[in-house]
């Protein structure tokens, strides 16, 4: 057998080496994940700075969140995910609160910490007492329960979609929540048609055909949560929006992994606990209000790309 290295303090890391090897490579992996997505997102909203639109430096920024998408899925094959996602989350936090002040001008408030923080506490909650095991890919849902869970999704998507639409010319925490809510659940979408896309291609009976419509709706979903996703970058500050969109996203997958792969969290109490705190930090962020700011080299620049566009149309 293996020999163990028990250390007092650590005993749960070093009881066997290649669990903490495997741990500290998974968080490797969060740290590449978090920078490159938080740069991404950076150079999406610096790119869309009114007046000054950067097609080359918002291609990239999209690129650079396509690259490091992935990385969740090689990172939670390592280590537990219940550990790695909230560091991911709060370094991603932690660049994109660092960036606001010297890339865009955005002040960073006590409040928006608290926020922040209450989001983290409840994916740490949320990541350790929800469901440890489910369907998985061998086991996906079938036909009739993807049907009904497409159509009733797509029900929901319409009221942050239409809030989307009424609020295009004007700024604030509700465009900046509606953009938030729709780009987490279209998240949660994109989730879903990869996993079922990829169990379709692993099935026995595999065709081109049966997996053709499989194909069509990640085809679909994909590029319109990143047309919501790079609107929302160039609109709205990113100290709202990524800590909003994150708890609103994890909220959309929880929910459908219960619903769709029957994962039942391990601690009823403490989940719900968790989801309360990420619905007190999204609460926390909507009760700030929206101040204007000035970014260097720009005195007529403000924290949201909708007032600049409503204050043009005004005059």
């Amino acid at each position: 057998s293996a020999p163990q290295y028990v250390c007092r303090n650590c005993s749960y890391l070093f009881r066997e080496p290649c669990r903490f090897m495997t741990l500290l490579l998974g968080a490797a992996l969060m740290v590449v994940r978090a920078s490159g997505s938080s740069s991404g997102k950076n150079l999406q909203r610096y790119a869309k700075r009114p007046g000054q639109y950067n097609s080359t430096l918002n291609l990239l920024g999209i690129a650079l969140k396509l690259l490091t998408g992935p990385m969740d899925t090689i990172a939670y094959n390592l280590a537990p995910q219940s550990t790695l996602a909230p560091f991911c989350i709060s370094l991603g936090l932690l660049f994109d609160f660092c960036a606001a002040g010297r890339m865009h001008g955005d002040a960073v408030s006590q409040q928006d910490v608290a926020a922040a923080l209450l989001i983290v506490s409840g994916t740490a909650l949320c990541m350790a007492n929800g469901a440890k095991t489910g369907r998985g890919l061998h086991n996906p849902p079938d036909l009739d329960m993807l049907t009904t869970y497409s159509v009733l999704v797509s029900t929901i998507c319409t009221i942050p979609a239409c809030a989307v639409v009424k609020l295009r010319n004007v700024a604030g925490q509700a465009d900046a929540l509606a953009h938030a809510a729709l780009g987490g659940i279209l998240g949660s979408m994109t989730l879903v048609a990869g996993k079922t896309l990829v169990s379709r291609l692993q099935a026995p009976d595999f065709t081109v055909l049966s997996v053709l419509p499989y194909c069509i709706v990640a085809a679909l979903v994909c590029p319109l949560h990143l047309f919501v996703l790079n609107r929302a970058f160039g609109r709205h500050s990113l100290v709202f929006l990524s800590p909003a969109q994150g708890a609103l996203g994890l909220l959309a997958n929880v929910t459908t992994g219960f619903c769709l792969y029957s994962e039942v969290p391990v601690s009823t109490l403490g989940f719900c606990l968790g989801v309360a705190l990420l619905l007190m930090g999204v609460v926390v962020l909507c009760s700030k209000k929206q101040v204007k700011c000035a970014s260097r080299g720009d005195p007529d620049f403000v924290q949201s790309y909708g007032e600049v566009r409503t204050q043009r149309l005004q005059a």
